[in-house]
C-alpha cells in the first residue's frame, strides 16, 4: 500500500518481487510517481517482465518531497520509459524539489539569460530522439507541455551558491576531526595556557585571610527542599560548609573573598599573557581587555570546580556555597542568578577545550572601551567563535549537540548581566578597606 494506491507483487524467480500497479493506462497517473527509465510500478526493472504490464506503460519511481506529477504515458505517446518530451534517457534534476526534466544545459542557460527561441516553420516540428536538435523552440515548448516549469530553474547565482556550499562541505569532510590545522593549533595554545596558569586544586592559594563564618544555631529543624527547586541554600558536607543559619549584616567572609578574588585575577592575567595574540597588542589594549573580562573569566574557571549535587564550589581543601556569598555582603538579586548560571553551564558537560575557548571569547571582546586595535580583536574573537562552533559540531553530534552553541552564547549574555550586578554590589559594600589593590583596580 503506497499512499492509497494498491499494488500487488509477484515473484520473478530472481529474488525480487515485481510491483504490479492496478492503475490501468487510462491517462491517470498515481501522484506518488515521477518519470524514471529504471523502474516501472507495473513490470519492475526492464528485462524481468510481467503479464500485467500494458503497452504504453510509464517507468516511474516514488516522488520525492515537493515533486509534481507528470502526465501518463498515453498522453505523451511513449512506448517505453524515458524522457516525456523525446523519449531519451537524459533526465536530471535542475532545481530544488526534485523536478527531473530533459532540457539540455544550454537551453537552461538560455532561459536564465532571457533568450527567446522562434520556430522557422509552423511550430509543429517533430521532437524525437533523432530530431530533437533541429528546433530549439519546439523542443522547449514540448518540455513545457509535459510539465516543466520555468520558475523552478535555478539562477546562475543560486547555482554558484550551491557549488560553493558543496565545496565547503567537501573540505569539511576531508579535514581530520572537522577542524582545520589552524583551529587545532589555537585550541592547543589555549589549553596549554590554561593548564600552566589555572590551579584547579588551589594548592597555591596560601597567603590569605582566614574564612570567618559567624553563625547562630537554627531555632527549628530545616524542612527538606521542594522537588523541582534547586537547593540554593543546601550546605555541602565539607568541613567549611556547616548546617547553620547565617547572621545577616555581618560580612565576615569579605576579607577572605577579596583574597580569593585576587588569586583568581592573577591566574586570569597569567592566562592572557600566555596567548601570543594578546601579547602582540599594545599595553593599553591589554589593560582594557583584562579590566573588561577578568570577572567573567573567573566565573568560567570557577565553574570547572562546581558540584551540581551539592551546589558548592569545591576548591581543594576549601568549599564555598552561596551562603558564603551572603556572608561576604552580596544580595540575593545577584546570588540566585549566579547559582542558576553555574548549574546551567555545568549541566552542559563541556570539555576543557570548550572552557578555554569561552574564556578566549570573553577576553578578546571588541566592545571594551579605549581599544585601539579593535579590528584585530574583532577578527580574533570571530576566529575563536568559529573554532568553538566547529569543535562542538565534531565532538557533540546530534542530538547531544543540538543548540549547544546557541545555549553557550545565551549563557555568556547572562554572564555579562551578572558581571554588572556583581560590580555594582561590590562598590556598595561599606567595608571597602578589605579590598586588595588589584581587585580595586579591576572593578574601578
Amino acid at each position: 500500500m503506497v499512499l492509497g494506491h494498491h499494488k500487488e507483487t509477484a515473484g520473478t524467480g530472481r529474488g525480487w518481487a515485481a510491483p504490479r500497479c492496478v492503475v490501468a493506462s487510462t491517462g491517470h497517473q498515481p501522484h506518488q510517481w515521477v518519470l524514471d527509465p529504471r523502474l516501472c510500478p507495473r513490470c519492475g526493472p526492464p528485462g524481468l517482465g510481467a503479464a500485467t504490464c500494458v503497452p504504453g506503460h510509464v517507468r516511474a519511481k516514488p516522488l520525492g518531497y515537493g515533486e509534481q506529477p507528470l502526465p501518463a504515458a498515453g498522453a505523451l505517446g511513449l512506448r517505453g520509459g524515458g524522457c516525456g518530451a523525446w523519449g531519451g534517457q537524459g533526465l536530471r534534476r535542475v532545481r530544488g524539489p526534485c523536478h527531473r526534466l530533459p532540457l539540455p544545459r544550454h537551453d537552461l542557460r538560455s532561459i536564465n539569460k532571457g533568450v527567446r527561441f522562434t520556430c522557422p516553420f509552423t511550430r509543429s516540428c517533430p521532437v524525437t530522439k533523432a530530431k530533437r536538435r533541429q528546433c530549439q523552440a519546439c523542443r522547449l515548448q514540448k518540455c513545457l507541455d509535459v510539465g516543466m516549469r520555468k520558475d523552478m530553474i535555478m539562477s546562475e547565482e543560486a547555482l554558484r551558491q550551491r557549488r560553493a556550499l558543496r565545496g565547503q562541505r567537501r573540505l569539511a569532510r576531508e579535514q581530520p576531526g572537522g577542524l582545520t590545522a589552524e583551529q587545532q593549533e589555537l585550541i592547543g595554545i589555549l589549553i596549554a595556557a590554561h593548564q600552566r596558569t589555572f590551579d584547579s586544586s588551589f594548592s597555591q592559594f596560601r597567603h590569605y585571610r582566614p574564612a570567618v563564618r559567624l553563625y547562630v544555631p537554627s531555632p527549628r529543624p530545616q524542612s527538606p527542599p521542594q522537588p523541582g527547586i534547586p537547593a540554593a541554600w543546601t550546605p555541602s558536607q565539607q568541613p567549611d560548609c556547616l548546617d547553620e543559619d547565617v547572621l545577616p549584616d555581618v560580612f565576615s567572609m569579605l576579607p577572605h573573598f577579596a583574597d580569593l578574588s585576587t588569586f583568581m585575577i592573577q591566574q586570569v592575567i597569567n592566562f592572557a599573557k600566555e596567548i601570543p595574540a594578546f601579547r602582540s597588542l599594545p599595553i593599553d589594549d591589554q589593560i582594557s581587555l583584562l579590566k573588561g573580562a577578568t570577572l567573567e573569566i573567573c566565573q568560567i574557571q570557577f565553574n570547572t570546580v562546581f558540584n551540581t549535587e551539592t551546589n558548592a564550589w569545591e576548591c581543594g581543601q576549601h568549599c564555598y556555597t552561596i551562603q558564603d556569598g551572603a556572608l561576604a555582603g552580596f544580595q540575593q538579586i545577584y546570588l540566585e542568578p549566579l547559582l542558576k548560571f553555574h548549574i546551567s553551564l555545568k549541566k552542559l558537560q563541556l570539555h576543557e577545550a570548550e572552557y578555554v575557548l569561552l574564556q578566549a571569547m570573553l577576553l578578546f571582546s571588541p566592545d571594551h572601551a579605549s581599544i585601539t586595535q579593535r579590528d584585530f580583536i574583532d577578527q580574533f574573537q570571530e576566529k575563536v567563535a568559529l573554532t568553538l562552533k566547529s569543535y562542538i559540531d565534531h565532538w557533540h553530534p546530534m542530538p547531544e549537540g543540538r543548540f549547544l552553541y546557541a545555549k553557550l552564547l545565551l549563557l555568556l549574555t547572562e554572564l555579562q548581566t551578572l558581571k554588572v550586578e556583581n560590580t555594582r554590589q561590590i562598590l556598595h559594600i561599606q567595608d571597602l578597606s578589605s579590598m586588595t589593590p588589584l581587585l580595586s583596580e579591576i572593578i574601578s
